[in-house]
């Protein structure tokens, strides 16, 4: 992210639709997808 510390919000967790609370989705640091492979183009 490239604006100052002091601006940057921790973003709020996104509920899951009819999963909330059923489920929980942690993604590690070092997770890397790529543009293509999120949209399934390949």
């Amino acid at each position: 992210m490239l604006v100052p510390y002091v601006d940057f919000e921790k973003k709020k967790e996104r509920k899951l639709g009819i999963l909330d609370g059923k489920v929980k989705v942690t993604f590690a640091d070092d997770f890397k997808m790529t543009e293509v492979e999120f949209l399934g183009l390949k």
